[in-house]
């Protein structure tokens, strides 16, 4: 399956931020800054919809870094989401999520760049006509040693631990944004 959500991203030059001093040396040139923009699908923005009948794509979104050099590069992921119950008992929706540099990495909120998405959602009252919802923000970060210059790509994956039936979720504003320093 494939994933939605790739774009092309901007990259600017950031000086004097002193970012390197962070990863414990200090850096020989300005560190960059990539950012990419929200995804964006259809009118709704929604980036990625799954429910109890259909998993998530293979990834979220995903992110490519060119490394001008060796160096460190700090891996941000911010998005928000929402769940909703359409049924009239509580559900549950529990998801991981994780940076993830390959495919075959499955998603574990004890791996680097990892969280865990987890909550109960209360019941749909059928004589308001009106779903249960619960928003939630999606924040993930990892730093990853660049050992040379070079093509770097990352995926934000999310593995399902359990949805209830009747329980769908989408995901909106989905972005990457990346910090290398130069060793």
């Amino acid at each position: 399956m494939t994933a939605c959500c790739t774009s092309s991203c901007v990259v600017l030059a950031v000086a004097g931020l002193g970012f390197g001093a962070a990863f414990g040396s200090p850096a020989r040139a300005d560190p960059a800054f990539k950012t990419q923009p929200p995804c964006v699908v259809n009118s709704t923005t929604t980036c990625v919809r799954f429910d109890w009948q259909t998993p998530p794509p293979q990834y979220i979104r995903t992110f490519t870094f060119d490394a001008p050099q060796a160096g460190s590069l700090l891996v941000m992921f911010q998005g928000s989401g929402n769940c909703d119950n359409a049924d009239t008992v509580r559900r549950v929706a529990d998801f991981d999520a994780q940076i993830t540099t390959d495919l075959s990495i499955i998603p574990s909120r004890n791996g680097p760049g990892g969280s865990r998405v987890a909550f109960t959602l209360e019941t749909y009252d059928p004589d308001t006509i009106v779903l249960t919802s619960l928003p939630f923000n999606l924040h993930a970060s990892r730093i990853v040693s660049i050992p040379a210059a070079g093509r770097h790509r990352f995926y934000y994956r999310v593995s399902v631990n359990r949805i209830d039936t009747y329980v769908q979720c989408a995901l909106i504003n989905d972005t990457f944004t990346a910090m290398f320093t130069p060793q």
